[in-house]
């Protein structure tokens, strides 16, 4: 009867271990697939960020090109003469 007192005693408690080891385990997997997804994102935006930084400098380049060539920035048809 003792044994059974016991054993009841203890096993509520290592019930709930268990289970919070499991949970623990399975926020720990979230927590990594948070942070892979994070630096995906992070690789996604600077790649953009770049891009569009050289697509600006690009377009800047070429209007500045243009204008030190003494080429006018009006299209052919109105221009006069």
């Amino acid at each position: 009867m003792l044994v059974a007192v016991i054993g009841y005693a203890y096993y509520h408690p290592i019930k709930s271990w268990i289970e919070t080891r499991h949970e623990l385990s399975a926020r720990r997997a979230e927590v990594g697939r948070l942070a892979n997804e994070k630096r995906a994102l992070q690789d996604r935006l600077q790649v953009s960020a770049s891009s569009d930084a050289s697509a600006g400098a690009l377009a800047w380049t070429r209007t500045d090109s243009r204008s030190m060539n003494g080429a006018s920035r009006d299209p052919p048809a109105s221009r006069p003469g």
